[in-house]
Parts: C-alpha cells; sequence; structure tokens
C-alpha cells in the first residue's frame, strides 16, 4: 500500500494498478466485518465494544495527526503568513475524522497529485461508520435472520449500478467499503 500510495501521489503509478490497491482495501473491510462481528457476538456489551475500538484506533491516530501536523508546520517554516490557522483547521478536522475539510496545512504538498497529508486516513471514518451500524445490523439479523445482512451487502454493492446516470455521486466508494464489511459480517454469522 505505501508503494502504491506514494507512486499514486507523487504520479508515478504506472507501475502500481490502482485495481490492486482496491482489493487491499476491499479485503481489508471485509475482515474487519468478520472479526468485529465475531467480536461483538463473543462480548455483546456495546460499551466494551465502543471503548475496545476507541482504544485500538484513536490514540495512534491522534499522534499520527499530531506527529504530520508538527512535520508539516516545521517545514512550512514560522506559523506566521496564515500557518497558525491552517494548523488549527487541520487539527480540528482530522482529529475528528473529517479530514476532507483541511486535508492539509499550507502549500507543502501543493505539487502532489492528491493535495493531502494523509490521503489514505479518509477509509477510517467509513470503518467507524460500519462499527457505528454494525450492533444495528446484527441486533435486525437476530429478527430477520443471516440472509439479511448478505442483502444489505448487496444492496451497498449495487448502489452505484441503481443511481447510474446520475453521475459518480459522491459516497459510492464509502459505500462499497462498507458492503464488503457487512459481507465480512455476514461471513462470520453463516460460519
Amino acid at each position: 500500500m505505501v508503494i502504491y500510495h506514494s507512486g499514486y501521489l507523487t504520479g508515478h503509478d504506472r507501475l502500481t494498478p490502482g485495481t490492486l490497491a482496491g482489493v487491499a482495501v476491499g479485503g481489508f473491510f471485509v475482515i474487519s466485518g468478520f472479526l468485529l462481528t465475531w467480536s461483538l457476538a463473543r462480548n455483546p456489551s456495546l460499551k466494551a465494544f465502543a471503548l475496545k475500538r476507541f482504544f485500538r484506533i484513536y490514540p495512534l491516530y491522534a499522534v499520527v495527526i499530531l506527529l504530520q501536523a508538527a512535520i508539516l508546520t516545521a517545514e512550512a517554516g514560522t506559523l506566521g503568513n496564515g500557518i497558525a490557522g491552517e494548523l488549527a483547521r487541520y487539527l480540528a478536522a482530522n482529529l475528528v475524522f473529517a479530514n476532507f475539510l483541511q486535508p492539509t496545512i499550507g502549500g507543502t504538498l501543493a505539487g502532489l497529485r492528491v493535495d493531502a497529508i494523509n490521503g489514505s486516513a479518509w477509509t477510517l471514518k467509513v470503518e467507524i461508520a460500519c462499527y457505528i451500524a454494525l450492533p444495528w445490523v446484527l441486533a435486525m439479523q437476530r429478527r430477520l435472520g443471516v440472509v439479511w445482512t448478505a442483502g444489505l451487502a448487496l444492496l451497498l454493492a449495487a448502489y452505484p449500478l441503481l443511481v447510474r446516470g446520475a453521475g459518480e455521486p459522491r459516497g459510492v466508494v464509502s459505500l462499497s467499503l462498507a458492503s464488503s464489511f457487512f459481507t465480512g459480517s455476514f461471513a462470520c454469522r453463516a460460519k
């Protein structure tokens, strides 16, 4: 993934096909859906589930965001010329997984294809949305059967086909990843 992302960001991605990266990310979401469904089934406490998810992701994520901000602020030089305001906006947005609001600080990365400090961090908000939806999905599954989860995964995967002609709607990739997550959840429950 490092090779793909660095190649993509710099425009040197001819040897790293994007379809392989997409398969890898989708595979990660399938595995995540399987493992988190298994974890929640073993211990159905929503409080314990939420605390485990928070402490597994957030502390290291926050450290990464703070380190990236420190490095790019140092690269930009002083905190003058509006950098202090951009730094504050970057930290405020990124520490709550809203990296699309302020993806970078200053023009340090302006020469890249995607002007973002951490272009792959966007997947975390999709993962967290799946974490939030999972208890609800499993509750529905208990009432309607395991096939309901398969139907949900198929509906999410089919969404781009259902809205064809409307242009490429925002969130299609996010829905595709959610479909992968719930495919993993279905596989866990169907075993």
